[in-house]
């Protein structure tokens, strides 16, 4: 009796089975694992695509500011749009805030809201609404389940 474990391979060969047969569990001996973990590797990366959506919304709804815009620039962290306040304040946000603020607009954002007023000399008040329908729609389904 043997006590060394032998490989599959081995094994395989020793089936009395078609050639073609023995050729096709060899090669699902290396397809199925490799897709069972591609399929975790996915579930687990969108998974954790709606929670930090969910964990940004939320941190944005604690968020408040309030000044008049001072300058825009692009961080060298992580290429973040900044918009710097007179009172020395930074805020970073997307790309579309970022190109619709202008340098002496008057900002603000209240604690509990999902928008920053904008206040402009020539126009009137326009609202930028920091997230998209999805991030509600993700937002909506998370409390619905909760």
């Amino acid at each position: 009796m043997k006590t060394e474990k032998e490989p599959i391979g081995k094994f395989i060969n020793e089936l009395e089975l078609p050639e073609n047969v023995k050729k096709g569990i060899r090669i699902l001996t290396w397809v199925i694992p490799i897709i069972i973990f591609s399929l975790v590797i996915y579930a687990g990366f969108f998974e954790s695509a709606d929670k930090k959506r969910e964990r940004d919304i939320k941190s944005t709804l604690e968020y408040n500011f309030k000044g008049k815009v001072k300058e825009k620039y692009i961080s060298w962290n992580h290429n973040t749009p900044t918009t710097k306040l007179y009172d020395g304040k930074e805020i970073g946000s997307d790309y579309g805030l970022y190109n619709l603020v202008q340098i002496n607009d008057s900002i603000s954002k209240e604690k509990g809201v999902l928008y920053v007023k904008i206040y402009r000399k020539e126009s009137d008040t326009s609202n930028y609404l920091y997230f998209d329908k999805e991030y509600f729609n993700i937002l909506d389904r998370k409390n619905k389940s909760d």
